[in-house]
């Protein structure tokens, strides 16, 4: 969607406050959506593909290889006068390496190469290896081990699509104090003894930030943490890292049903099964590769005219918290990285990266698709990305965010076009983000421009729903870094959306958070709640607020949206937050925070009552709409 688009969508949400008193007379016009692809896009060639495919006829009774059919596309969209389709059978295509797409896979003459689904078919892109082979080796405590493959590494294992967990203590154990490099086990308790103690990893969580740093060394009763995570997690004493959440990854911890351990040494993993798996005949699967699919050109010749339809994405790891790096969190799946002393939370970031990467590529699509079983975030969007769309797709079991659009080093690009622009996220199911990473998020915006987070579903999320913006106004025109042009972060519209059981493990978030400049974003029309989809309700009770406006939040409109079950429905706690219009929302809570007197925070409805017909309304049309008949 254009910027003039969005300003006109501003304006006229300007003009229908001012002049009615309640949203259930006020229609905020909703933006146009981005053209789907013509119905005229008919393929003049169908290239078919399966797991089991081979040789160059690629055709339905002998198809070829993926890669086979990613080289045929390369040839036929060069002469073709429609769309050309990669159809992909239903099995599993096991990568041994990304699916990598460049400026040579482009679609041509306004005709886009799609890799779609065949009927009735649902393909999977793999990056996990079948583990096979087990032993019982332990009959006492019912440990299984298999053999794999010689400098095997991951950080994730399922069992019949059922992530397994990482052998491990008990939470916050007992007798662990801070010391400078580390932490020290009282000296009343056995010294920590453990085989491979260079394999353990301390996890500890503070406000909104969550560590993981490997053991560089073990020393009597002290263990020191690697460099440079242990200086990395104790910056900002606020949220540092000082106390133990739990130990992981080593033999001698693997005493649950479920749980697992690799090691690397004698190229074996150990399993102790849940009641009712049988390994002799269970779908084990330890994902290898960190990159299952790459659309990436470069700035001087981009990728473009690529969709993907009907495709799961599965199996993939994430190794960079087993270095000395380990996950140090600035915020939001952002991390400090190298020298602390140089580390700064606007200037020296590193993102989580994710299994799907896009990056200087144009008209990409991807719908109706599965990421599921994924290592670091699902899907990153980032330099160079612009008419991009991730659409009625579902979102699952990640161990980061979901989705992560721009990147927090691009607050002032060398080239105007580096930021991405018009990316299009509407419609998907997210759930169940962060389950490694806490401080990971549903959605996240940085530095873009007039991106639209529109009619998604984000349920059961360990920090925040949706969270925009960054750079707490350090890089902002006039702040402390003293730039005077403004950052590419600029009208973004988040509508739509339904946030349940945010703030489930992490705390100062919100159902949707906002951070720094965001000249021309709206947030309207979205329902945050603390409800699940099976049913449970819960958020934190010490959560900040479900509508978070951040540091130094500014030029944005909140309207119309719904809050229930919040402890502060709006949250402004300091002054830094200005220039902002908060009306005509609805809560079933009084209760907020705000200490931002240079906002207009105006003609909002709460009450333990029955709902305005205008609330309902909202509640009724937020989250992903039904998928339109094909």
């Amino acid at each position: 969607m254009s910027a003039v688009r969005n300003r006109r969508v501003l304006t006229s949400a300007l003009a229908c406050l001012a002049l009615l008193a309640s949203l259930a007379g006020c229609a905020i016009p909703r933006p146009a959506p981005q053209p789907e692809p013509s119905p005229s896009h008919v393929p003049s060639r169908v290239i078919h593909v399966a797991p089991d495919g081979s040789g160059a006829e690629c055709t339905a009774a002998a198809p070829c290889s993926l890669d086979g059919g990613q080289q045929q596309a390369r040839s036929a969209i060069a002469s073709s006068t429609r769309d050309v389709i990669v159809s992909l059978a239903d099995g599993v295509y096991e990568l041994e390496s990304p699916f990598t797409l460049t400026a040579a896979d482009s679609g041509q003459g306004g005709h886009r190469v799609v890799y779609r689904a065949a009927d009735g078919a649902r393909p999977l892109l793999s990056g996990g290896r079948h583990i096979a082979g087990w032993q019982l080796v332990d009959p006492g405590n019912g440990i299984y081990r298999a053999s794999v493959p010689i400098g095997t590494q991951s950080r994730q294992f399922y069992v019949d699509g059922r992530r397994a967990v990482r052998a491990r203590s008990e939470d916050n154990p007992a007798g662990w104090s801070l010391s400078s490099r580390g932490f020290e086990l009282d000296a009343s308790q056995p010294a920590p003894s453990f085989a491979r103690p260079a394999d353990l990893e301390f996890v500890g969580v503070a406000e909104w930030r969550h560590f993981r740093c490997p053991v560089s060394a073990i020393a009597d009763h002290s263990v020191m943490l690697a460099d440079p995570c242990v200086d990395n997690s104790r910056i900002q004493d606020l949220a540092a890292f000082r106390s133990v959440a739990w130990i992981e990854n080593a033999r001698e911890l693997l005493d649950e049903p479920g749980e697992w351990y690799l090691d690397a040494a004698e190229s074996a993993i150990y399993y102790l099964p849940r009641p009712g798996e049988d390994l002799a005949t269970a779908d084990a699967v330890l994902p290898i590769l960190e990159t299952l699919v790459q659309v990436e050109g470069t700035s001087a010749e981009p990728l473009h005219d690529i969709a993907f339809e009907g495709i799961g994405f599965a199996y993939a790891t994430w190794l960079r918290p087993s270095t000395g790096e380990g996950y140090a969190p600035v915020q939001a799946g952002y991390l400090f990285h190298g020298d602390a002393a140089l580390a700064d939370a606007t200037t020296d970031t590193e993102k989580v990266p994710g299994n799907i990467r896009i990056a200087h590529a144009a008209g990409i699509e991807f719908a109706d698709s599965r990421f599921e079983h994924l290592g670091a975030a699902a899907v990153t969007i980032g330099e160079g990305a612009r008419d991009v769309r991730i659409t009625r797709s579902s979102i699952d079991d990640v161990s980061a965010s979901g989705i992560a659009v721009g990147d927090a080093l691009l607050h002032h690009p060398a080239e105007p076009d580096q930021a991405p622009t018009r990316v299009t996220i509407s419609d998907n199911s997210i759930t169940r983000i962060g389950v490694e990473y806490f401080d990971a998020v549903g959605i996240s915006d940085v530095y873009s421009d007039s991106t639209v987070i529109s009619h998604n579903g984000v349920f059961q999320v360990p920090y925040s729903g949706i969270s925009l913006g960054w750079g707490w106004g350090v890089t902002d025109s006039g702040g402390a870094a003293g730039f005077d042009a403004p950052t590419p972060a600029h009208a973004a519209l988040v509508e739509g959306n339904e946030i349940g059981a945010y703030l489930q493990q992490l705390r100062d978030g919100g159902g949707i958070y906002t951070l720094g400049d965001l000249s021309g974003a709206v947030v309207w029309g979205n329902h945050i709640h603390s409800g699940n989809r099976d049913g449970s309700a819960y958020v934190r009770p010490d959560a900040s607020g479900a509508l978070y406006l951040d540091e130094a939040t500014r030029g944005v409109t909140v309207t119309g949206n719904v809050v229930e079950g919040a402890a502060n429905w709006l949250f402004l706690w300091t002054p830094s937050i200005r220039g902002n219009l908060v009306a005509e929302n609805f809560s079933d809570t009084g209760s907020l925070v705000d200490r931002a007197p240079d906002n207009a925070v105006r003609d909002n409805w709460s009450s333990g009552g029955p709902w305005p017909a205008g609330a309902e309304a909202v509640m009724a049309a937020a989250g992903p709409r039904p998928s339109p008949a094909h």
